[in-house]
């Protein structure tokens, strides 16, 4: 791991908010008498190199299984803490010209992880762990939109290098979503954290997967007279601006076949477009 490089990263000023938040959910939950418990966090992950530019930003609602996390009872190691947050968000496979994201390559299913280690042996030891991204829902919708707003086959692989992945939730339980105490206590920072992503990536377009509910105390924080009122496509909740920023919202089912799967990315690609 010490030879690992990070891929890119968002600002200092960025990286002490996040640090910060952290901090603070660690030390409301200690007041709370949650001690015993773990928490995973997520940074936003790149798949755009340093000084490249990204027209997508995608959300989900937060990390599960995440490879950064802390103890609510153990004091956290300030100096190493942020790097290693980073680092679990940002590392990639150098000797096949990797990208961060591009684990959900690797990872779609047997068939690809396989072939990815035909290429390189050292494969099985970077990208390691169950997951199969063809499960999710919300990967097969960002990879099936990058690549039809590009015009490129479904089949290729460079979609990962034209976004970058964050959660509006930065900080979860290991194996679920954040609860309505977890997401309040975070919630201020999360916000400024989001607004920081937004002003700092500058895509065209942000999508979020996650639902309206889940939308609605970010778009009233950072959107002047929010909800626009509008006609909508039926999977879509909200199609707002912030600066120049076009931000989709979109329904969150846990599951859903091809045909609803194209549907998003159709109904998607129609605001987008219009």
């Amino acid at each position: 791991m010490k030879d690992i490089k990070v891929y890119n990263q968002l600002s200092k000023e960025y990286n002490q908010l996040f640090l910060e938040n952290i901090l603070s959910f660690q030390t409301k939950l200690k007041e709370d008498g949650k001690a015993g418990e773990y928490y995973i966090d997520f940074y936003p992950s790149f798949g755009i190199a340093e000084n490249e530019h990204a027209d997508f930003l995608v959300y989900g609602q937060a990390a599960n299984g995440w490879g950064s996390g802390f103890e609510i009872a153990t004091p956290i190691d300030i100096d190493n803490k942020l790097s290693e947050s980073i680092l679990a968000s940002n590392k990639y496979f150098e000797p096949l010209n990797h990208n961060p994201l591009d684990f959900i390559n690797v990872q779609w299913d047997m068939y690809s992880y396989e072939e990815y280690l035909l290429k390189d042996v050292g494969v099985k030891d970077f990208y390691k762990g169950n997951y199969r991204a063809n499960r999710s829902f919300f990967w097969n919708v960002v990879f099936k939109l990058i690549n039809d707003y590009y015009g490129t086959d479904r089949n290729q692989s460079s979609w990962s290098s034209k976004l970058v992945w964050s959660n509006l939730y930065k900080i979860a339980p290991e194996d679920a979503n954040p609860s309505d105490y977890e997401q309040n206590i975070q919630m201020e920072y999360s916000i400024k954290l989001l607004e920081l992503e937004i002003k700092e990536v500058k895509p065209k377009y942000c999508i979020i997967l996650t639902n309206g509910k889940w939308w609605e105390p970010f778009g009233k924080a950072l959107i002047q007279n929010f909800p626009t009122i509008q006609e909508l496509p039926s999977k879509i909740h909200y199609n707002e601006k912030f600066d120049s920023t076009k931000i989709i919202v979109t329904e969150r089912p846990r599951f859903g076949g091809h045909k609803l799967q194209d549907l998003f990315v159709h109904q998607i690609l129609s605001l987008i477009k219009s």
